[in-house]
């Protein structure tokens, strides 16, 4: 794990601690909030700075708001990856898309679960849940916040169509169609990029950090086949 030792007492403490766990001093700045404005610069011109600082703040503010643009994110994306392969079936689910955001929410929820025990057993310290939901909320920040701006640049290019495969987006307009899904796709490996590079400020072990990336994929691929299948029963 990432240490940080105590100035008064040298003793060892868990990176993300306060106050040294043996003596009690203060062992590392107290940031009181997240300034997102300042978290989207930061994430972009000093990368570690930036997760630091939001690490490191004692109010998660922003935290419910990017969880919940994230379940947005992906309920598009799972309509996106439906309409690909079933069009008749699209233009039901699209009335349940309540539904599918509210998966997707209670979903995101019990990854911080999974990340918070994982961590705990890698570290082999506490580690708080709303940690565990911030590193997958903040890593995501550009994916979710970005990405629903960009959804709603494509409906303007592509109208209901974007939700179709007869035509698809890509025989309306070929290089529109490739421009935003490299966009898309360029947004998604920097947010994965980020999830790596919270996991390694916290395990100090870019193996483990890749490791638990790849694990947050599979574990996201595998909910929206859960998630296929119950729409499939609709």
């Amino acid at each position: 794990m990432n240490k940080i030792f105590c100035s008064i007492c040298d003793s060892e403490n868990f990176i993300l601690n306060l106050k040294c766990s043996n003596c009690g001093s203060l062992i590392r700045e107290n940031i009181r909030t997240i300034n997102i404005g300042e978290t989207f610069q930061n994430f972009l011109l000093n990368t570690d700075f930036g997760i630091k600082k939001v690490l490191y703040s004692e109010k998660k503010n922003y935290l419910l708001l990017l969880i919940s643009l994230l379940s947005i994110k992906l309920t598009i994306l799972t309509f996106f990856d439906i309409s690909i392969l079933d069009q008749k079936l699209i233009t039901t689910l699209l009335k349940l898309n309540l539904l599918v955001f509210s998966y997707w929410f209670l979903f995101i929820l019990l990854l911080g679960v999974i990340f918070k025990v994982l961590i705990e057993i890698i570290v082999r310290n506490k580690f708080y849940y709303k940690d565990s939901l911030t590193i997958i909320a903040f890593s995501f920040l550009y994916f979710s916040v970005v990405g629903i701006i960009l959804f709603l640049l494509e409906l303007m290019l592509f109208g209901k169509f974007f939700f179709s495969n007869n035509p698809s987006i890509f025989q309306i307009n070929l290089y529109k169609a490739l421009a935003v899904i490299s966009l898309e796709m360029i947004i998604f490996l920097y947010s994965l990029f980020l999830l790596i590079r919270f996991l390694v400020f916290i395990l100090h072990k870019k193996f483990l950090a890749t490791l638990l990336s790849v694990a947050f994929l599979i574990f996201i691929f595998i909910g929206n086949e859960i998630l296929k299948n119950i729409l499939g029963a609709y």
